[in-house]
């Protein structure tokens, strides 16, 4: 087996060369000493790569204003051999790089919120594992209003494709698509009279699939720049729905409310989920009774999957406040566990496994 820690620097450098963010560099220089010490962490001048591109929109009255299409990474920290503890801590986090100073900071990855400053301010990746579990993606403007920030998906082509790279976002419940280089965003529209309130999107299999909030689900071909119906709406519909990639999977997410506390809610109204995976052969979505031990996130400008962490109990959805409450009924960013097997939500600090999982370890 080739020893990849002895690669010529030349070569190293040259792949370093290659990558486009400092967060590839950063997960880069962290496969081992020698890798560390082939390339500054500064590599790459700013502004901040972070930055995917730059949108002008133009809003009702004329009126244009810079948008930015943010990337931000959401990892998991594997720490090993703290405190002499067999098992390993594992930290999840989402890592966002200021564009002025290049800072990384870590936020809460289920929000943007950033964490509280109780984590270690220096961290020696190379001495950890380091997962990347997803990309979020967020388009940032600033207008009179102030800091606006909306969910996006964002493709980019095969370099042997004649095609541009091109972001979707939701406004208002319609789906809206921009292709780099136009002047304004392109809203998707759909045959027939009736207008669809779209919950969420998200890029599977080089395209963009969105749901509305019947269950109904299109696919939109990013370079011809059609939606094509996948799936009719749901039997039984819940009151907001999150689309999930998972495995190679596509899964949605549908989340019921009831209108008492059944299961001693603290809140009074019950959430609970239901999750179907998408058959796309017979264009329906299949019920799902158990996610055996995947793990579901929900979080408000991304959603994403993880299986097998130690200490972490399965078969359960992480979701925030943020992400599932549109009525500003729940207070804060406080994140919840719904276990899928007997259809419980429980806070986030009754479960010990999911809490050491957003909480830093102690170094």
């Amino acid at each position: 087996m080739a020893d990849w820690s002895h690669l010529p620097q030349e070569l190293l450098h040259q792949i370093a060369q290659a990558l486009e963010t400092h967060f590839d560099i950063l997960h880069f220089r962290a496969v081992c000493s020698s890798w560390r010490a082939s390339v500054p962490y500064n590599l790459l001048p700013p502004p901040s790569y972070s930055r995917l591109l730059k949108l002008i929109l133009e809003d009702e009255d004329g009126e244009k204003s810079s948008t930015f299409v943010l990337q931000r990474p959401i990892s998991i920290f594997k720490f090993h051999g703290l405190h002499n503890q067999r098992i390993p801590h594992f930290w999840l986090v989402k890592l966002e790089e200021d564009d002025e100073s290049g800072q990384i900071h870590i936020l809460n990855p289920l929000s943007s919120s950033k964490m509280k400053p109780q984590y270690p301010k220096v961290l020696d990746i190379s001495t950890l594992e380091v997962q990347e579990l997803a990309l979020e993606y967020i388009i940032q403007g600033t207008d009179y209003a102030g800091t606006t920030t909306a969910k996006a998906a964002y493709w980019f082509p095969n370099p042997k494709d004649d095609c541009q790279r091109y972001v979707v976002f939701i406004e208002a419940g319609d789906l809206y698509l921009f292709k780099f280089g136009d002047e304004e965003a392109t809203k998707i529209e759909e045959e027939g009279s009736w207008s669809p309130f779209y919950d969420d999107f998200i890029q599977f299999k080089g395209k963009f699939y969105a749901v509305d909030n019947m269950g109904t689900t299109i696919a939109v071909e990013p370079c011809s720049r059609t939606a094509t119906p996948v799936t009719g709406k749901l039997t039984f519909s819940g009151e907001k729905k999150f689309l999930v990639q998972s495995f190679g999977k596509l899964l949605l997410v549908d989340i019921f409310r009831a209108s008492k506390s059944i299961y001693g809610d603290p809140y009074g109204k019950t959430l609970w989920f239901q999750v179907f995976q998408l058959d796309e052969e017979r264009k329906r979505w299949d019920l799902v009774k158990s996610l055996g031990d995947r793990i579901l996130f929900l979080g408000k400008y991304c959603n994403f999957s993880a299986s097998r962490i130690p200490g972490v109990q399965g078969n359960c959805i992480v979701f925030s406040n943020e992400a599932v409450d549109e009525y500003g009924e729940l207070k804060g960013d406080a994140v919840y566990v719904f276990q899928m097997r007997n259809q419980r939500v429980i806070p986030l600090q009754d479960f010990d496994g999911y809490l050491y999982l957003f909480r830093p370890p102690l170094l």
